[in-house]
């Protein structure tokens, strides 16, 4: 894993504006000139498949939003970094939070036909339920989705707090 130090001696991090830059490299090496020519200077990082931005360094790839995190406060996140806004490829600082598994999938926007939480059943009415940890909570089930969205908002807004996402 790389350390603060040699990650802030590859780049420069720009917390207002999420992104990093590839610094010139001094060794006077054929590889280092040739990378000051061809790079340095340069935004760094490339997008993922699945959206987010990363970083190969000395042989190894890195999110940048987990480097964004070690660049700041010299630690690694203890287990996951949520993008408060949702949008993957936004690694602005204040964007950045630590959070576990459970508090980032409920960052997450709902998808589907209905709002969030919400699901049609057989009957034809609507069911709320919320998810944290892993388990689901079923809220009951209503006349209309926004009805059963109402109950997933506010279950929602006690279990998870400020990583809710409605």
């Amino acid at each position: 894993m790389i350390t603060q130090d040699r990650l802030k001696e590859l780049l420069h991090y720009c917390p207002g504006l999420g992104l990093f830059w590839w610094k010139t490299r001094n060794s006077g090496s054929r590889s280092d000139l040739a990378f000051n020519g061809r790079d340095a200077g340069r935004i760094a990082g490339s997008k993922t498949r699945d959206g987010y931005a990363a970083l190969a360094l000395d042989g190894r790839h890195y999110l940048a939003h987990r480097l964004a995190w070690l660049y700041m406060t010299g630690e690694w996140p203890k287990d996951q970094v949520d993008h408060r806004n949702g949008w993957k490829l936004d690694n602005v600082f204040d964007n950045l939070r630590e959070a576990n598994h459970s508090q980032n999938m409920s960052n997450r926007p709902g998808w589907g036909r209905y709002p969030k939480g919400v699901m049609r059943d057989r009957s034809g009415r609507f069911r709320a339920a919320v998810r944290k940890d892993g388990r689901r909570e079923y809220l009951g089930t209503f006349d209309t989705p926004e009805q059963a969205h109402a109950a997933y908002v506010a279950r929602a807004r006690e279990l998870h707090g400020p990583f809710v996402r409605t």
